[in-house]
Formats: C-alpha cells, sequence, structure tokens
C-alpha cells in the first residue's frame, strides 16, 4: 500500500515539468521527526495561475497521507493563498479522515530562498490548530533543502523536517 502511494505521489508530480520555476513545483523527500523520526515525501503543483494541489505521504503509523488545494491570492496580495483540504491516519486497524483549512503565505527572501508560513486548523482527532515554516534554500535550478518546523496545538507533538526537494 505504501509503495502505491509513494509511486503515485511521485507520477503526479513529475509530470509536466517546466522551465520556469514556481514556489510550489516541488517533490521532497525526507525526514520529519515529531518524538520519532519518520519518513515522508511530498509534492506540489501549481496547475494554473490561481490553483496548486498539493500531497503529503508520512511513515507514521501506518501511514498519513495529507491532500490539499490552494487558491493564489496573487491579485489581492501577492505571496497570500488560502487551502482547504484532508488528512488521513491509519494506526493499527483504526482510519480516522478530517478537514484542513487555513492560509499561508509565501515570502520570496532573495533568488534562493523561499519561505514558505502557514497556519491551519485541522478537524482530525479532537481538532488543533498547527502553524508552520519552511524554507527552499536553491543549491541549484532544480535542487534544493526542505527544512520546516511546525507546532502543534492540542497535545499533537510539534514537527521538525529535513529533507531534499527536486523542482521542476
Amino acid at each position: 500500500m505504501k509503495k502505491t502511494i509513494l509511486t503515485a505521489a511521485l507520477a503526479v508530480f513529475a509530470v509536466g515539468a517546466q522551465a520556469e520555476h514556481k514556489p510550489f513545483d516541488y517533490v521532497s523527500a525526507g525526514i520529519i521527526d515529531g518524538g520519532s523520526s519518520e519518513l515522508y515525501i511530498a509534492g506540489s503543483k501549481q496547475v494554473n495561475d490561481q490553483f496548486v494541489i498539493d500531497a503529503e505521504f508520512i511513515d507514521i503509523g501506518d501511514y498519513m497521507l495529507t491532500l490539499q488545494v490552494k487558491y493564489l491570492m496573487d491579485s489581492v496580495t501577492p505571496g497570500f493563498y488560502l487551502n482547504a483540504g484532508v488528512d488521513t491516519v491509519k494506526w493499527g486497524g483504526a482510519t480516522e479522515t478530517g478537514a484542513i483549512a487555513g492560509a499561508g503565505f509565501v515570502l520570496p527572501v532573495n533568488s534562493d530562498l523561499n519561505v514558505h508560513f502557514d497556519a491551519n486548523y485541522h478537524t482530525f482527532g479532537d481538532g488543533y490548530t498547527s502553524i508552520g515554516a519552511r524554507a527552499f534554500y536553491h543549491f541549484s535550478d532544480s535542487i534544493s533543502t526542505d527544512v520546516g518546523f511546525t507546532v502543534n496545538t492540542s497535545g499533537f507533538d510539534n514537527l521538525l523536517r529535513l529533507g531534499v526537494a527536486y523542482k521542476f
């Protein structure tokens, strides 16, 4: 099951590579540490001027899968977006799914560094809020870091992310 999800995620985001780099066009993988170190794979694809599709798979429990759609508000405030999506977690014999809603901002610090900030509410579990930042430092046109930290409320562990991204 995990291999199928990982293969599908890579295929979806590897299609349609473009010469122009957008802050949302990437596939990344690495380690997320929220009490125990787990592997993750994530991808994001800007499908047009206003919409981005995000997916993330974390090898926590049996798995955690997050799917989101971002609505870019560049015509109102450059870099600002609204997002909505779902989290699904399978742990042992139980599977739980919840909704996500939030907002974020992409800050292009310079030509080599973009920082993504977001704040979300998750209905998963008893509901919780997450506030995070991810930095993509570009070593080349296609390789960058994916380093971030997310603070979670309601007893969920905070998350440290260390990974490498392929930008397309």
